[in-house]
């Protein structure tokens, strides 16, 4: 019986503790912390993609500046190549009439000597890949335009080396033999104009520096169309 009492003491103990506690406030309290929690981890996945956002336009705008630079490189390179391209047709046209005695075979032949190197930058592109950054540019078009553009780059440098080489291991050497450079007159006039691999030293110049005009204009659509997804970007 006095077990019983004590018993009874103890739950009436327990329930008016629980009865005395403001429950209401004790919610309260829980959803500010859960508001709270919630609030800081949005904040931060905010505070990480404006982060993100902002690295992301700086790529674009590091891309952009160099694509500007590539395009008005190689527009200078193009009209290199076309000079030198006229320079050799007119060489061609002059041996195909047989016109040996014309002065431009000696003041348009040193253009048989000339290399050309196109001055492209790949460094914005290598940089984001090194980093792990590349995924920070969602638009598959955008990037798969930056792709191939840095690829006919590498492609058109690739390219030029048939074009010098055909000028080191050929032009070079036979000029070498045949022409005094100081003035570049010909040791053997008669035999130089009149020699079967010079002319043929003409057409063979001319047909690579006319592939590779191809290649740079080709290179420079892809450089244009790159231009366009940039500037849409940047202005997002």
């Amino acid at each position: 019986m006095k077990l019983l009492l004590v018993v009874k003491k103890i739950a009436r103990s327990i329930f008016g503790f629980w009865w005395h506690i403001d429950w209401k406030s004790k919610i309260i309290d829980l959803l500010i912390v859960i508001i709270g929690i919630t609030l800081a981890f949005r904040l931060n996945s905010w505070s990480e993609s404006k982060k993100q956002n902002g690295l992301l336009k700086d790529y674009i705008t590091s891309f952009d500046i160099e694509n500007q630079s590539n395009i008005e490189s190689l527009k200078n390179t193009l009209s290199y190549c076309e000079v030198q391209l006229s320079k050799i047709d007119t060489l061609k046209n002059i041996m195909r009439v047989g016109n040996y005695g014309d002065v431009r075979l000696r003041t348009l032949s040193p253009s048989l000597l000339n290399t050309i190197s196109y001055s492209s930058s790949t460094i914005t592109l290598e940089n984001i890949k090194e980093s792990g950054d590349f995924e920070l540019i969602k638009d598959y078009k955008l990037r798969k335009k930056i792709i191939t553009v840095y690829e006919y780059l590498n492609e058109v440098k690739e390219k030029e080396k048939v074009l010098n080489d055909y000028v080191r291991t050929i032009t070079r050497p036979y000029f070498f033999e045949k022409i005094r450079y100081r003035d570049f007159y010909p040791v053997d006039d008669k035999g130089l104009i009149q020699d079967h691999r010079y002319e043929n030293m003409i057409i063979g110049y001319g047909i690579l520096i006319q592939r590779q005009i191809q290649a740079y204009q080709t290179t420079m659509s892809k450089l244009e169309d790159l231009d366009k997804g940039l500037d849409l970007s940047l202005a997002d």
